[in-house]
């Protein structure tokens, strides 16, 4: 499907806007740079019959800030990977530091011996995180303490591997 300009309302002059299967992309080729954003409209409309921006304000945005809790370089890259090529921004944090940026979702190996924590549990919970827990799908220790410390979602690495999509789709809306 070919995009559709849609000058002055969403993204300016330089926007262009792509419906596919209700999902609209927004790419936006400003000067000093652009941006890619993703909208979902309401089930009932569509690009073409949402034409003013107070339509738009009912979508919502899709693209989330995943902290990414990981000192095994492997995995780390690899969510990274995953994590933006699903159009979100990931931040991996492969040491503690005094102050953690801002974010959505934090993924955290309940099995690292250096980032996982209970006091990091409480702590991203404080700031409004929806937490997600993985650990091997043999470490059932590993993973009930994680239901027990109140992470959000708690799954298995091959789950967080191959359907980390379904896994983000999971996380409510601010």
């Amino acid at each position: 499907m070919s995009g559709v300009g849609y000058p002055g309302g969403l993204g300016g002059e330089n926007s262009l806007i792509e419906e596919v299967e209700g999902v609209v992309f927004e790419a936006d080729a400003a000067e000093g740079g652009g941006h890619l954003s993703w909208l979902r409209l309401p089930s009932e409309q569509n690009l073409f019959s949402a034409p003013r921006w107070e339509d738009w304000n009912e979508a919502i945005l899709l693209s989330m800030k995943v902290l990414i809790f990981e000192d095994n370089l492997i995995w780390s890259e690899r969510l990274r990977k995953t994590v933006t090529g699903l159009g979100h921004e990931a931040i991996v944090i492969s040491r503690l530091k005094a102050v953690l940026p801002d974010g959505d979702v934090a993924i955290l190996n309940l099995g690292s011996e250096t980032l996982w924590s209970s006091e990091l549990v409480a702590g991203l919970k404080a700031k409004g995180f929806h937490l997600v827990g993985h650990a091997g799908h043999k470490e059932k220790q590993k993973l009930q303490e994680g239901r027990e410390e109140g992470v959000d979602q708690v799954v298995s690495n091959s789950t967080l591997t191959f359907k980390l999509d379904d896994v983000l789709a999971k996380v409510p809306s601010k």
